[in-house]
């Protein structure tokens, strides 16, 4: 509650003091959010009230869903906070479209007359058809959910940690589980699955209320901006090169060659 009085009172001061050109909250020349910046972040305070009221089904801009997270103490996940659900222009719809012959919500290779290789990969599940479960990537996935389990087991295997499972790491942990019995039932692989703590990924230590939040006021952690949307212009940025000699534009280069950007992960 004190982070939310926090945000609000500072957010209306920042906002009627800054001038409309102040550069973006991540400059290291403003030690306050742009005008803009703190408009939107008092307007996410100011809503996410009535959140509590109207529920889930209330109109909620990207910071407010940043701010109801943080505020809640919900673990930030896919689908929650910033953290929204992969947008794709090519997604399961577009393809069904141009290769879903029979519209039976299935492709099967013979409706597939691209490149046999990109069948295969589509094909997560490998069940001979490209349907749109290949596609989804939530948590309530059959495959992620697989997919999961999968990592967990092959990182508690994997005693080295270089990402590859030799014989003798097998035998040790068939040792591990076995014991003197010398064999394996369906039982003692559910347990391991569900008592193994794979190295190194202890309980998170938690984070308060007040540090989140003044993280986001400061732009060290998400935007109260909304991203763009898949066909969206991309706006224009300037940056300096790694060497710090000369600034790159996007403008430089829109209409003129492809430009890819890497986004690095610090968690």
């Amino acid at each position: 509650m004190m982070g939310r009085f926090l945000l609000a009172v500072c957010a209306l001061g920042c906002g009627a003091s800054a001038a409309p050109t102040a550069p973006p909250v991540t400059s290291p020349d403003v030690p306050s959010p742009s005008a803009e910046a703190a408009r939107r972040w008092l307007f996410a305070a100011l809503q996410a009230p009535l959140l509590d009221y109207y529920g889930d089904s209330f109109p909620r801009t990207e910071a407010v869903r940043m701010l109801t997270t943080v505020q809640r103490g919900e673990q930030l996940r896919a689908g929650a906070a910033w953290y929204d659900p992969a947008r794709r222009r090519h997604d399961w719809f577009w393809l069904a479209r141009r290769y879903d012959a029979d519209r039976d919500g299935r492709i099967s290779k013979n409706e597939f007359t691209a490149n046999a290789d990109f069948f295969t990969r589509l094909d997560r599940d490998r069940d001979g058809a490209i349907t749109a479960e290949d596609f989804d990537w939530s948590e309530q996935s059959p495959w992620v959910k697989q997919e999961a389990q999968a990592l967990r087991l092959f990182r508690t295997i994997d005693s080295n940690g270089n990402g590859k499972i030799t014989e003798a790491e097998m035998q040790e942990y068939f040792k591990k589980l076995a014991g003197e019995k010398g064999f394996l039932k369906p039982d003692d692989l559910r347990e391991a699955l569900g008592t193994e703590k794979v190295k190194g990924k202890g309980k998170p230590k938690r984070v308060s209320e007040d540090v989140w939040i003044a993280s986001m006021f400061a732009g060290d952690l998400g935007s109260p901006f909304e991203g763009p949307r898949p066909g969206d212009e991309a706006p224009d940025f300037t940056l300096p090169t790694q060497d710090g000699k000369k600034s790159i534009a996007l403008s430089e280069y829109r209409g003129k060659q492809p430009v890819v950007l890497i986004f690095g992960s610090f968690t």
